[in-house]
């Protein structure tokens, strides 16, 4: 539902879109009934600085809020047929380069879960 990256210093999220929106619960439920969003990048450069980031979703709405300063709201049809999923979390360092001598390093400082 929900993917975040950090892009040359800054935080990019995306989502997924539903390509038909008249599809029924099993059409739902295949991977190729999802297309992703163009993406969203938050403008403010946190560089490699500690970061604050929450995810709220309820009720069909999706809030993501960058230092307490800056957010990104979804609410749309989309994120509502997302709750035929059974929905997890997972938070980790997913190394995309292949570039010899390229590295990664992610510190969790705090991360709370709710629902």
């Amino acid at each position: 539902m929900l993917k975040i990256y950090w892009d040359n210093g800054k935080i990019r999220v995306k989502t997924k879109t539903l390509k038909n929106l008249e599809a029924n619960i099993p059409e739902i439920l295949h991977e190729d009934a999802w297309n992703n969003d163009k993406g969203f990048n938050f403008k403010e450069k946190v560089g490699f600085r500690k970061i604050t980031l929450e995810v709220k979703v309820s009720d069909g709405k999706m809030v993501i809020i960058l230092n307490k300063s800056e957010y990104k709201v979804y609410e749309s049809i989309h994120i509502r047929k997302w709750n035929v999923f059974e929905n997890y979390f997972k938070a980790g360092n997913y190394f995309q380069s292949r570039d010899k001598g390229s590295f990664s390093k992610v510190r969790f400082y705090e991360l709370e879960v709710s629902h």
